[in-house]
């Protein structure tokens, strides 16, 4: 009975073991299988993926270059709404001569920079921006600014350039400058130069202006020239372009100049003798008064009474001391027509005219 019941349960006990043992193993396998599907499904779904999305390379340093160059070329909104003057590569010691930035609506004037270098700025690349400049301005404040920094320019170099400027341009602002610094600026080469153009050309803009440029002249150096213009005889005594000359040399009013105009007023008549007597009345130059008191006692200048008188008469723009002196000898010793001019012009300073007083102030 005991072996019966032994058997028995060996047999239970081997039958559970070999039963458990299959079931794990199934258990397993399905495991493993499982895995396996699911390494299968990632990788297929990454390869979809990738197809569906390719990604794209970084870029190569050459195509970065090339971007940030083109980049560097498209102008900034300030740039577009500004523009500046600039001075010709040509004469780089005068850069930057002027830099004027316009607004592009309304083109006035943002900025400006003035060299302090009296040369630089009457320099011809500091000259043509001012032109340039003026020319684009509308009338103003800021144009008048600029018209008179050109008029007050010294530089015997521009001169050729504020001459062409003065002759094309049709702005009354930057003539008007133009003019005003060839008056200072033009020498004898200048005055010929000016009155070969004056011969050269029909138009009676350009005549009137030369002859207001002549007419003007301060130089001494062009003294000479305009002596020279003056004189012409093949010339009629009502010319302009003589007449011009005449004024210019009671405009550069030194010593030469007054003695040239004394003896042409005496060579003259008419009209032109008057126009001389003026020129000569307005002269105010002390380099000429000399030429004035020598001829007013009666010199090769002044040979006649009339001209005397005339030399009296231009002393009144020299109201002192010394002229007193002068008129009061004068009015004692001459006669006649020199006598009245003398006493004459010692009424008009406030002198007595006999004498006395004027003597004891000498002493």
């Amino acid at each position: 009975m005991k072996n019966t019941r032994a058997r028995t349960s060996r047999i239970s006990t081997e039958g559970s073991a070999s039963g458990t043992q299959p079931r794990l193993k199934s258990g397993v396998a399905i495991l493993v299988l499982g895995t396996l599907v699911l390494l299968g499904l990632g990788e297929r779904e990454i390869r979809d993926r990738a197809g569906r999305t390719r990604l794209t390379p970084p870029p190569s340093p050459s195509r970065i270059a090339a971007g940030r160059a083109a980049d560097a070329t498209v102008p900034s909104p300030k740039a577009e709404l500004h523009s500046s003057v600039t001075a010709s590569p040509r004469e780089e010691e005068d850069l930057p001569v002027l830099e004027v930035a316009h607004e592009r609506d309304r083109g006035e004037v943002d900025r400006m920079e003035t060299p302090d270098d009296p040369k630089r700025a009457g320099s011809p690349t500091r000259v043509r921006a001012l032109v340039e400049s003026i020319s684009a301005l509308p009338t103003g404040d800021r144009k008048e600014e600029l018209a008179h920094e050109l008029a007050a320019v010294m530089s015997r170099d521009s001169a050729l350039l504020l001459l062409k400027t003065l002759l094309e341009t049709h702005d009354e602002t930057l003539s008007r400058a133009c003019l005003t610094a060839l008056r200072k600026v033009a020498d004898g080469e200048m005055v010929r130069a000016l009155a070969a153009r004056y011969e050269e050309t029909s138009d009676l803009t350009d005549r009137d202006r030369i002859t207001q440029v002549i007419a003007g002249v301060q130089n001494d150096d062009a003294a000479e020239a305009l002596m020279s213009l003056a004189g012409r005889e093949e010339r009629l005594p009502d010319d302009p372009l003589i007449a011009a000359a005449e004024r210019g040399l009671a405009t550069v009013g030194n010593g030469p100049a007054a003695s040239f105009l004394l003896q042409r007023r005496g060579e003259t008549a008419g009209d032109q003798a008057d126009r001389i007597e003026q020129a000569l009345l307005d002269i105010r130059r002390p380099e000429a008064r000399a030429v004035f008191e020598y001829a007013a006692q009666g010199n090769r200048d002044a040979p006649t009474e009339e001209l005397q008188v005339l030399a009296i008469r231009a002393l009144a723009n020299f109201p002192d001391s010394d002229t007193a002196c002068l008129m009061t000898r004068l009015s004692a010793e001459s006669s006649g027509i020199v006598q009245t001019a003398a006493r004459t012009l010692l009424e008009f300073m406030g002198r007595p005219t006999d004498g006395g007083e004027t003597d004891r102030q000498e002493e």
